[in-house]
């Protein structure tokens, strides 16, 4: 998967099935004891979870997962790319372009936009010409989804890796929303009012709908879901006050995941990074 900022709760999720709670949140505060030194929680070794590290500011992610899906054909592996951005970075040139060599090439890979109503601050009915975002390009289907219920994303993504192996790209718009600001100096109240929010809350929260499902056919009951949210909520605060005293990371960590410490370029002599001659392979 190539994401970025946007998608942390994706990756996050990709993550702590090979990890734990403790290693994610101890990764987003950059100390020790987590999954990489130094880095966010989106910037992950693809080793844990097939997930990449974002390149820079979104959606520069695109291309390169369109580089990861010729990968998978050119090794004939029957799997596909994911490569994620938002409604406000599904404006920009390079996913035309990505999406363009994906459908001439037939590479394996779902372009995903996450729409979740707001680019930054700006809402899409006033960035985008068209909020169907799945129908934008009419050389490549699309697929919406509603982001905010479990089964269909689930069923929607089955289907969608399924179509990607056996007949190309595909472009699918995950409808979902934000409820707070997009980062830590953003209020999130001055570009919309709280009675859209809560109307969403109320109606389209995708963990309410869950338990909804769950009490009406009788998987389980009001006490169970209690007793389970009560252990996840002690998890993640241990992980949370475990995240503040642990212990940076050694300052020999500056420099790591930044430089190429190989150059694998095929035919050619490398030393130091310069190239003092050619192999015979």
């Amino acid at each position: 998967m190539r994401a970025f900022r946007r998608v942390k709760g994706v990756q996050c999720t990709c993550i702590t099935e090979r990890t734990t709670t403790m290693e994610g949140m101890v990764s987003s505060a950059r100390r020790c004891g987590g999954i990489v030194d130094r880095t966010a929680s989106y910037e992950v070794k693809k080793e844990i979870a097939h997930v990449e590290t974002r390149p820079c500011c979104g959606p520069s992610q695109v291309p390169l997962g369109a580089g990861l899906a010729f990968a998978l054909k050119y090794e004939k592996k029957q799997n596909v790319a994911v490569t994620m951005f938002g409604d406000g970075a599904a404006n920009q040139g390079q996913i035309a372009e990505a999406i363009n060599m994906a459908v001439i090439w037939r590479l394996p890979i779902l372009f995903v936009c996450e729409n979740n109503q707001y680019g930054m601050g700006t809402s899409a009915l006033r960035a985008s010409a068209t909020q169907d975002f799945y129908k934008r390009e009419n050389y490549i289907p699309g697929l919406k989804v509603d982001g905010m219920d479990v089964l269909a994303v689930r069923e929607g993504m089955k289907f969608a890796k399924e179509y990607a192996i056996n007949n190309g790209p595909l472009y699918i718009e995950m409808d979902t929303y934000r409820y707070h600001g997009h980062s830590m100096s953003d209020p999130g109240v001055t570009y919309r009012s709280k009675d859209e929010i809560n109307d969403i809350k109320k109606s389209r929260d995708p963990i309410d709908r869950v338990k909804e499902r769950l009490l009406e056919q009788l998987w389980s009951t009001a006490e169970e879901l209690k007793v389970i949210e009560k252990e996840i909520k002690t998890e993640v605060d241990e992980a949370a006050a475990f995240s503040k005293v642990a212990d940076p990371p050694p300052v020999e960590t500056l420099y790591h995941h930044i430089y190429q410490e190989t150059f694998p370029v095929r035919g050619t002599l490398l030393h130091n990074g310069t190239r003092v001659g050619f192999s015979s392979t």
